[in-house]
Order: C-alpha cells, then structure tokens, then sequence
C-alpha cells in the first residue's frame, strides 16, 4: 500500500505481526518464521533473475546469428519487442555471470548498428570486456571487433577503432585463423584506407576475405568483398571495385540480407554516378532507399550514411538525369516514411531552383572524381551528398566533430 510516512509502514506492520517492535531499545525486529519466509522468497526471486536473464540473453544470442543468416526484418522486430528486457538481462549478468554477458554482446553489434544505437553498443561490450577478463580469445576478440565497427561507424574515429581491432587480431592464432580473424582484418583495411594506406589496406582486406572465403558464411564473405571493393575504390581502381561490388550483391540477392543488398547497391550507384549514367545511378540508389526505409536503417554512420542521405543522393541524380519528379517518387515523400522524407520533398517542392542549386553545391564536391577517388577525407564527405557540409552546411554527426557528445566517450 502506498505510505508517504516511514513510522506509519513500521506501525502498520506490527499491526499485521509481521514486525516486533522493541519498545526500550526503540528498534524493530523481525519473527524468524517471517525472516525465514523473506529469505526463502529472495532465493526465489534470484532464480527467476537468473533463469530471466539465461532465457533473454539465449534469444539475443540466436538473434544476433539471425541477422546475418538472412532477412533481417523478423529479427529485428523480435530483438526490439524484447530490448527492455534484454538490458535487464545484460545488466543482471554483468554482475553475476559476465561471460554469458559478453557472449550475447558480441553478437548484438548488427542489431545496435541497424537501430542506430552505437553508443549502447559500445557501453555495453566495454562493461561486458572489463568484467569477463577470462572469457576465451576468440570471444573477446568477436567484442573487440563490435566494439571497433560501432566506434569507427558512430565517431568516424577509424584511428581511435585500430587500438580495439589491433587487440582483437593479436588475441586469435594466425595459424590456424577463425572466421572472427577476417571481419576484424577487413575492418582494419578500411581503417588503413581512411588513413590513406591503401597497400596495407588492400593486404588487410584481401586477407581478410581469404580467409571468410573458406568460410559457410555468405554474410562474412559479402562483407569481405566490400571491404576490398571500398579500398580498391578509394585507391582509384573502379574497375576493381565494380567487379567486388557486384560480387557482394550477386551473393546477398541469392542469401537474402536486405542490410548487404543496400550497402552494395548504394556504392554501385556511386560508380554508375561518378562515370557519369545517372539513370544507372537512380535506379541503383531508388532501390537501397527502398531497403533502407524498410529497415529502419536511419543513421549507420559516415561511411554508410543515413537516411537524409540517401535521399539526397537519389534527389542528386535526379536532377543530374532532368527528372526532379523522379525524387519525389522514388523518395516515398506521399508514402508517410518519416520526418526526414517530408523535409527533403517538401525543399525539392517548395523551393525549386533554390534547391537545385543546393543540390549542385553538392554535386561539386566530386565532379571530375578527384575528391571521391584520391582524397578520402574528402571523399568521405561527398558519399552520397555529404559535400554540403564542405560547403557550410550541416550534417548527421557535425557536433561530434566539433566537441559533442563523442568527447564524452574515450577510446
């Protein structure tokens, strides 16, 4: 019952024997039987903390295997019905059985990644790597890899996620690599290609990949394949990067993760753009919008870009086709797919040449291909129209490269 008075609950429960109070001593006891009873129901109520906590982390575990064994979309819906109760798992298990922790947090990074949750992400594979210190290599290496794919893709610190990856492949043997060993080498090719190291990138990569080739993986390989794909683009081999790209998505059109499908998808529409066929380009870019809304993939980061993105690149090549009416179409703006639809169809209506001309200012960024192809710096702000921020503008994750809330977090 509800009591705002301390001496009125005290009160009420020696009324009901269920307290003794000591007059003289002015202190309260309990019965043995009552203590005895409270005991055995706490022991009870750990059981089911625990049992709560096994049964949650379980379905996180088959989850985080779910998402990249296929459709994403059921899983996604499951995991995030059950993400409350997920977090009071985690938390529980960090205190009392941090291994099994750490093991449902190093396959959770897909899920925090898709629902634009990095920083979740990241605090709990932190807590789950400083409490599990005896977890097994190849377990920690798996968090380690999380943790430096949610850092480099929430901060675009890609030289803070190298300390993280670095550790992860000097914890598993070389000799005989697991799966874990190729995702964590690709990751640090593509640091190595931010960086402007394209040798030891495209080394890293192709390793990688070698080694999630011998692998029943699709969705390691697919991802291996974009990696080398990325670095070869970077380096200023488009033709190399074509060929990967459109590997990755022959492979995830027969598998079926619709997250891969757009990835690659997008960074054909950046080939197709940047030689200039802009219908290739639409139809590419219309369709990993398409993916991205049916997702829920809002923000995945600065090499992956966000929603607004996407839809600034498909109303990019719009008008570089004649076909500002495509965008309005193609982006879903009638369809009800969310505020950052409506803002960026209502600019392309409402403003006209206004917005045309902001369009442009983004398309400069990369006209001639020196920005995308040989400076990455830059090239990473001209991915799918993120130039306008070289120009004075504003976009997703400015305030952490001007001392957000990124600052708060340290590598």
């Amino acid at each position: 019952w509800p009591v705002d008075d301390v001496e009125d609950a005290l009160a009420r429960l020696v009324e009901r024997s269920l307290l003794v109070h000591d007059v003289a001593g002015e202190r309260f006891s309990m019965l043995e039987t009552i203590r005895q009873f409270a005991t055995n129901r706490l022991e009870e109520a750990d059981r089911l903390a625990q049992a709560h906590a096994r049964w949650y982390l379980a379905l996180a575990v088959e989850a985080g295997a779910g998402l990249s064994a296929g459709p994403e979309r059921e899983w996604v819906q499951r995991m995030t019905a059950a993400e409350d109760n997920i977090r009071i798992a985690l938390a529980w298990a960090l205190e009392n059985e941090p291994l099994n922790a750490l093991a449902a947090a190093a396959v959770m990074p897909l899920f925090w990644w898709l629902r634009s949750q990095h920083r979740e992400g990241i605090g709990w594979l932190r807590q789950g790597l400083e409490r599990a210190e005896d977890a097994p290599p190849e377990l920690r290496a798996a968090a380690l890899f999380g943790l430096g794919f949610l850092w480099a893709h929430d901060t675009d610190d890609w030289a803070g996620s190298t300390e993280y990856l670095d550790q992860g492949i000097a914890l598993v043997d070389d000799d005989a690599p697991p799966p874990i060993l190729g995702y964590l080498l690709c990751l640090r090719g593509e640091a190595d290609s931010v960086a402007g190291q394209y040798e030891s990138a495209i080394a890293a990569t192709r390793r990688g990949l070698a080694i999630l080739d011998d692998q029943p993986d699709p969705w390691g390989q697919a991802f291996a394949v974009w990696n080398v794909g990325h670095v070869l683009q970077l380096a200023g081999d488009l033709a190399g990067a074509q060929e990967c790209y459109e590997r990755m998505v022959a492979i995830q059109t027969e598998h079926g993760s619709r997250l891969e499908l757009m990835i690659g998808l997008n960074s054909l529409g950046e080939l197709a753009e940047h030689r200039g066929d802009f219908d290739r380009a639409l139809e590419l870019f219309g369709q990993a919008l398409q993916m991205r809304q049916e997702l829920g993939a809002v923000r995945l980061g600065y090499v992956h870009g966000s929603l607004a993105r996407s839809l600034l690149a498909v109303a990019r090549v719009s008008v570089a086709a004649g076909d500002r009416e495509e965008f309005g179409s193609a982006s879903g703006a009638d369809a009800g797919y969310g505020f950052e639809n409506l803002c960026v169809a209502m600019l392309a209506e409402h403003l006209g040449d206004l917005f045309v001309q902001l369009v442009d200012l983004a398309s400069e960024c990369y006209q001639g291909g020196g920005c995308l192809l040989h400076q990455p710096s830059r090239g990473r702000l001209a991915r799918q129209g993120d130039g306008l921020r070289g120009r004075g503008g504003t976009g997703l994750g400015d305030h952490l490269r001007d001392g957000g809330p990124a600052d708060t977090v340290t590598a």
